[in-house]
């Protein structure tokens, strides 16, 4: 395990110095470079993209597969306007669930989940400076014993380092499950809903426990499968830093550093809401315990007020975005500079924080993806 770990820690590391990589001239080594382009404004006005994995952590789902549609367009100098919506596919449990061999539920599992967020983005700073640049020239890997070391050779290259400061606003649609867990909810008609290790399970108002020689609650065969989300806005501050630099080095060919990376903080406000629920209605005719619960679904409403639920409608998140030239035998260096071949981005994202939600709990998530962004324009 250390192994894998140390491997995937110093490949990351390698690929993330290699994705930033760039050209440059170090005198003191003998390099000679012949500069081909250094212009951070030129950059694409249009950005589709496309995340076909993305990985969510949140309470309601341990594991979650989502695909993403990104779009980023530059309208002037200090206007933008951005659009990042994602779909869930399918689960952790789902998936590990589609391997049982199980009755079909009676439940009706609720329908994917997903997340939308349409924005603007005002400019109030955009400079450029001259400054050292790392450029990677070679890496190479060598086993020692179990740990994998990445030798990076480099050098530094004057280059024209872009930044950009916004503040940013937008509006939020989350639609997500609400997880039992931790919770105690109470319905309209005074039954308690909770959840252990085992699964669900109530305290059915109307059905005395103690006649019954029970537990003092009934377990249920079947989830409930609550829907939760919210519906909000966000204001933030981002900054994006650019790099777009080729050159051509003697005897080794061309490098460059072309590179986009955004970072952002958002204070997000919303009033999130939990929809009725479907579960198995009580059996007050039952003499044995066990038998309190009927076959019988019914829809239960959620009493917010009486329940252990603390309604949270201020939430903070975090992310960042990496976006570099894709590497392949299709977009080779030696063209990788000419605007006109550089349709295709490969990068990666990450996001994470508290949404707002019932239960802190619940509005917890971090995610992760890569990204494939087409510029038309």
């Amino acid at each position: 395990m250390y192994k894998l770990l140390s491997l995937f820690v110093l490949l990351s590391v390698g690929l993330i110095s290699f994705a930033q990589s760039s050209k440059d001239e170090d005198k003191g080594a003998g390099l000679t470079y012949t500069l081909l382009k250094d212009d951070p404004q030129d950059i694409p006005h249009l950005s589709i993209g496309v995340s076909p994995l993305t990985m969510g952590i949140g309470s309601s789902s341990l594991g979650s597969y989502e695909v993403g549609l990104l779009l980023h367009a530059q309208l002037n100098e200090n206007f933008s306007l951005r659009s990042n919506n994602y779909y869930e596919v399918a689960t952790l449990s789902s998936l590990l669930d589609a391997r049982k061999e199980t009755a079909e539920p009676k439940i009706a599992p609720l329908k994917n989940s997903y997340f939308l967020d349409e924005g603007i983005s005002y400019c109030f700073y955009d400079e450029s400076r001259k400054e050292d640049i790392p450029v990677v020239l070679h890496s190479s890997s060598a086993n020692m014993g179990s740990v994998t070391v990445v030798h990076v050779n480099y050098t530094m290259v004057k280059g024209t380092h872009r930044k950009i400061k916004n503040v940013r606003a937008g509006a939020l649609i989350r639609n997500d499950r609400f997880s039992l867990l931790g919770n105690e909810i109470i319905t309209t008609d005074g039954s308690k809903f909770s959840n252990d290790v085992e699964g669900d399970r109530v305290v059915y108002s109307g059905i005395d426990y103690e006649a019954l020689d029970g537990y003092g609650y009934s377990e249920l065969p079947e989830k409930a499968q609550i829907k939760t989300g919210f519906i909000g806005g966000y204001i933030g501050y981002e900054v994006s830093n650019i790099l777009n630099l080729i050159v051509d080095v003697e005897t080794m060919g061309l490098r460059g550093h072309v590179s986009r990376k955004t970072h952002y903080l958002d204070l997000i406000i919303g009033n999130p809401t939990l929809s009725p629920f479907q579960q198995y209605a009580p059996n007050y005719s039952a003499t044995e315990y066990g038998d309190e619960v009927s076959d019988v679904l019914i829809s239960y409403e959620i009493d917010t007020e009486k329940s252990n639920l603390k309604r949270n409608m201020f939430g903070l998140r975090f992310g960042g975005r990496y976006q570099t030239p894709g590497f392949s035998k299709h977009n080779k260096w030696t063209e990788s500079y000419k605007k006109a071949s550089r349709l295709m981005y490969l990068g990666y994202f990450w996001e994470g924080g508290l949404l707002p939600s019932y239960g802190y709990l619940n509005g917890l998530y971090f995610k992760f993806g890569v990204t494939l962004d087409i510029n038309p324009l």
